[in-house]
């Protein structure tokens, strides 16, 4: 059975960089409320897929801070021969 105390001890072995991500997922936790229906979980596959999504976009977000991707002036096409 998993305890308190033995997620508090896993706490401690998690990363500097995934706390903000696990803080959130306990406060998520914590706001729903114990009158709530149970909510079916996705499976393990999609729950890893959908975790390793949410790390790459924390990972990734503000990555361009200092060099804002901008659009160039639009190209001019090249004219050719009309289809009859």
């Amino acid at each position: 059975m998993i305890t308190r105390d033995l997620v508090k001890e896993e706490i401690d072995h998690v990363q500097d960089e995934y706390l903000s991500i696990l803080y959130r997922i306990v406060q998520s936790f914590a706001a729903e409320s114990p009158q709530e229906p149970a909510v079916s979980r996705p499976t393990d596959a999609g729950n890893a897929e959908r975790e390793n999504w949410r790390r790459f976009v924390a990972l990734t977000y503000g990555s361009t801070a200092d060099a804002p991707l901008a659009r160039a002036a639009q190209g001019e096409f090249e004219i050719r021969e009309a289809f009859e």
